[in-house]
C-alpha cells in the first residue's frame, strides 16, 4: 500500500489547512477597499442585526438571495463591522467547500469507479478526492471569490454536497442521505442566480437509478424505494426551501430579477449571440479569462496552464465514458449547465463570476484527468520517481497559483481603483470625525447643544453616475454607510440637493465622493460663500467656515 493512501486523511487535512491560508492570508489588506456591491451585502446585514430582521430575499442591488448576508449579520454580530467581516465570511465559506468537494469527490470516484476490483476503486476514489480538493484549494479562481464579499462564493460549498450526500444515498441506501441532499440543495437555492439550474442536473441520478436500458428500451427498474427517496429528497428540499419559495410566489418579479436584462436572448440575433458567448465562455479556461479586475488579472484564463491541460484530458475522458458511465453524465452535464449562466448573457464575457458555479465541476475534471495519468503509469513509473513527479506538479501548481494572486493580482495598481478604495479613505475620515463627533456629544452639558449636535453634521454627496441607486442615492454611498456603521450624524445627498445642507458653521463639512464638476462646485459656493475646499486623495472636503 503507497504511502500517501495510508495517510490519507492526514494528507486531506494539510490540503485544507493549505487552501485555508490561501484564502485568510492578509485578508485585512487585500484586497484592498470594500467595492459597493460587497458593502450592500454588509450594509443588509447590518441592518438585519439593527432591527432583528433577516430577510430570505432583499431587494436592493436588483435584488439578492439572503443567505449569505444572514452570515455576514452572524458575523457582525461577533467581531463588529468592518470589511474584514464581509471577506472572512467569504473565505470561511470557501474553506469549507474544500471539505464539501473532497466528500463529493470521494463519493463519485466510487460510483466512477466501480467497474474496477475493490482495492482499486478505493485507491483511485481517495486519489481523486486529495487531487480535487488540493486543485480547489489553490485554484486562484476559487481563491479570488472566497475573498471577496458576493454571495456566489456559498454555490460550490452547497452543491458539492449536495451532490455528495445523494451519491452517498444511492451507495448506501441510507434515507438520511436523501435528506441532507435535498437540503443542501435547498439552500444552494438562497446563494446566487446560477443556482437555479441545478435541478437539471441533481434529477440525473434518480433518473438513471430508476430506468435502465435493456434490449434497445428504456425499462422503469424504480420500485417502492425509489419513489421513496425522490419523496424523501423532495420533502426536505421544499422544506428548507419554502420561505424562500413564499417570498418569490408573493414577489414575483424579484425572481428574474436582472437575468432578463442581460440575456442574450434579447439580442437582435440569439442564437448568434449564444454561439459568441459560449465561446468566449470556454475561452476563459485556457485562452483569454474575464477582464474585470475584481475577478482576477485582467485577460488571464481562470486556471493556471498545469490544470487547464488536466482538464482537457479530463473532459475528453468523461465524453469517451458518456456511453458506459453514469456518472459521466453527471459531471458533463453539471460543467454544462454552470457555465450557462454566463454564457446565456450579453455583456462583460467572459464572465469568471457568473460561471464561479462550474468551479466544482470543472476541477472535478482536472482531477479525473490527473487520476487517469497516474493510473495509466503507475506500472510503468517506479514508485519513488512517481511520487517525485506528483510533489513537484503540485507544488508548481501552489506556486503559480500563490504569485497569480498574491503578486500579479494584489501588486496591481489597478486594484485602488477597482474595490474603490476612495470610498474606504473616506469612510475612515468620517469616522475618525463621527468619534470625535460623538465624544463632544456625551460631553455636552447644555440642552441647546445636545439638540444641535444631535442632528446630521457631516454631509456626503455621492456625485457620480451609477445604474442602481439605493434609495435615490447612487449605490457607492453604500460603501460609506456600511464603513460608518451607518451613523445618524452623517447625511447623504446628490449633487441637486446642495439646498438642504442646514450647518453647524465651524464644524460642519462636505465631503464629494468624486471630484466635484463646474455646477456642483458653483452650488456649494453660492450656498457657503466661505467654504474652505481640499482636494484629497479621490475625494474633495469642503469645510463651512
Amino acid at each position: 500500500m503507497e504511502t500517501w493512501f495510508k495517510h490519507r486523511w492526514t494528507v486531506l487535512l494539510i490540503i485544507i489547512l493549505l487552501g485555508g491560508f490561501f484564502r485568510f492570508y492578509l485578508l485585512s489588506d487585500i484586497p484592498p477597499g470594500l467595492y459597493p456591491d460587497e458593502a450592500m451585502n454588509g450594509l443588509d446585514a447590518l441592518h438585519a442585526v439593527e432591527s432583528g430582521d433577516f430577510q430570505v430575499f432583499y431587494s436592493d442591488n436588483n435584488g439578492r438571495e439572503g443567505l449569505y448576508m444572514n452570515l455576514v449579520a452572524l458575523m457582525i454580530q461577533i467581531f463588529g463591522v468592518s470589511a474584514w467581516v464581509i471577506r472572512a465570511t467569504s473565505a470561511a465559506a470557501g474553506t469549507l467547500s474544500l471539505l464539501a468537494m473532497a466528500f463529493f469527490a470521494y463519493e463519485f470516484g466510487l460510483a466512477f469507479f466501480s467497474d474496477r476490483n475493490k482495492k482499486d476503486r478505493d485507491r483511485l476514489a481517495v486519489l481523486l478526492m486529495l487531487a480535487a480538493t488540493l486543485l480547489l484549494a489553490l485554484s486562484v479562481w476559487h481563491v479570488h471569490f472566497s475573498r471577496i464579499g458576493f454571495r456566489a462564493v456559498l454555490l460550490p460549498l452547497f452543491s458539492a454536497a449536495g451532490f455528495g450526500f445523494l451519491l452517498r444515498g444511492f451507495r448506501l441506501g441510507r434515507r438520511i442521505d436523501f435528506a441532507l441532499s435535498g437540503s443542501m440543495f435547498a439552500l444552494s437555492f438562497s446563494t446566487y442566480i446560477a443556482s437555479r439550474i441545478l435541478p437539471v442536473v441533481f434529477a440525473l441520478p434518480f433518473l438513471f437509478s430508476g430506468f435502465v436500458r435493456q434490449d434497445g428500451r428504456l425499462r422503469f427498474v424504480g420500485g417502492s424505494e425509489w419513489v421513496r427517496r425522490i419523496g424523501i429528497f423532495s420533502a426536505a428540499l421544499l422544506l428548507v426551501a419554502l420561505p424562500l419559495i413564499g417570498y418569490f410566489a408573493a414577489n414575483p418579479a424579484d425572481f428574474t430579477g436582472r437575468a432578463g436584462d442581460v440575456s442574450v436572448f434579447s439580442a437582435e440575433n440569439p442564437l448568434t449571440a449564444l454561439l459568441i458567448s459560449s465561446g468566449k465562455t470556454l475561452a476563459m479556461f485556457h485562452l483569454f479569462g474575464d477582464f474585470n479586475w475584481r475577478h482576477g488579472v485582467a485577460g488571464r484564463p481562470v486556471l493556471d496552464p498545469l490544470t487547464g491541460a488536466l482538464l482537457l484530458i479530463g473532459f475528453a475522458l468523461i465524453v469517451r465514458r458518456l456511453v458506459s458511465s453514469r456518472m459521466a453524465w453527471l459531471v458533463f452535464v453539471w460543467f454544462g449547465a454552470m457555465l450557462l449562466p454566463a454564457a446565456a448573457t450579453a455583456e462583460g464575457l467572459p464572465h469568471a463570476l457568473r460561471a464561479y458555479g462550474a468551479t466544482v465541476p470543472a476541477l472535478l475534471l482536472a482531477s479525473l484527468g490527473a487520476v487517469w495519468l497516474w493510473d495509466r503509469y503507475r506500472q510503468t513509473i517506479p514508485q519513488v520517481l512517481r511520487a517525485g513527479t506528483l510533489s513537484f506538479l503540485a507544488v508548481l501548481i501552489l506556486l503559480f497559483n500563490f504569485h497569480q494572486y498574491f503578486f500579479a493580482w494584489a501588486g496591481s495598481t489597478e486594484l485602488d481603483g477597482a474595490f474603490r478604495g476612495d470610498l474606504t479613505r473616506i469612510s475612515e475620515y468620517l469616522n475618525e470625525r463621527t468619534a470625535l463627533h460623538d465624544q463632544e456629544l456625551q460631553q455636552a452639558e447644555d440642552e441647546a447643544r445636545i439638540e444641535e449636535l444631535s442632528g446630521a453634521i457631516d454631509y456626503v454627496i455621492v456625485n457620480e453616475p451609477y445604474n442602481v441607486p439605493l434609495r435615490g442615492i447612487p449605490m457607492p454611498v453604500a460603501t460609506i454607510r456600511y464603513l460608518t456603521s451607518d451613523h445618524p450624524g452623517i447625511a447623504y445627498l446628490t449633487g441637486d440637493d446642495v439646498s438642504a445642507i442646514t450647518p453647524i458653521f465651524g464644524r460642519t463639512i462636505i465631503v464629494t465622493t468624486e471630484p466635484p464638476d463646474q455646477d456642483l462646485e458653483a452650488s456649494i459656493q453660492a450656498a457657503f460663500p466661505a467654504a474652505a475646499r481640499e482636494d484629497r486623495n479621490g475625494y474633495t472636503v469642503y469645510r463651512l467656515e
